[in-house]
């Protein structure tokens, strides 16, 4: 037997009614979460049968995950600030600044690192395209060598 899926709506509706601080608070109310992920600063956890990622600051560190969570809106705001960037965001649906506490949408990890490669050339080559107006579809990795720095990347075929 599927049990049903729980709205993104859904979730946000709980969050303002608990308005939580910690997965515990969560989970009481009603909601199932399955850890996604520790970070330096915070965990991920998924709603179960939702597309719903939420990021809370881990309890070693919470000033600190809470100036993450800070620093990641700032910069996600700023960048929707250019339409050019807006498709490659994350939909950011919940944040209580107070708590540091994030909602997401949930998006799937790729199968591989070849895959995730692949769709970060294609990611790339749109957003030159949405920056520039000129269309390099054959960015990949053997089209990107090291430059002069240690970890500076330089496009060596534009051809396509």
């Amino acid at each position: 037997m599927k049990s049903h899926k729980t709205s993104i709506h859904q979730v946000v509706r709980k969050l303002r009614a608990v308005r939580p601080t910690r997965v515990g608070q969560l989970r009481a109310a009603g909601l199932k979460l399955k850890l996604l992920g520790v970070g330096s600063f915070r965990e991920a956890f998924k709603v179960v049968n939702s597309d719903v990622v939420i990021k809370f600051p881990a309890s070693k560190t919470t000033s600190a995950g809470i100036k993450h969570s800070a620093m990641e809106i700032r910069r996600i705001r700023k960048l929707r600030e250019s339409s050019t960037l807006t498709p490659f965001l994350p939909e950011v649906i919940y944040y209580d600044r107070k708590a540091g506490v994030v909602a997401m949408r949930y998006y799937e990890a790729f199968e591989d690192f070849e895959r995730q490669a692949d769709a970060m050339g294609k990611m790339i080559g749109k957003m030159i395209y949405r920056i520039s107006g000129v269309k390099c579809t054959d960015v990949h990795t053997e089209n990107v060598r090291r430059g002069r720095g240690r970890l500076d990347a330089i496009l060596i075929d534009l051809g396509f």
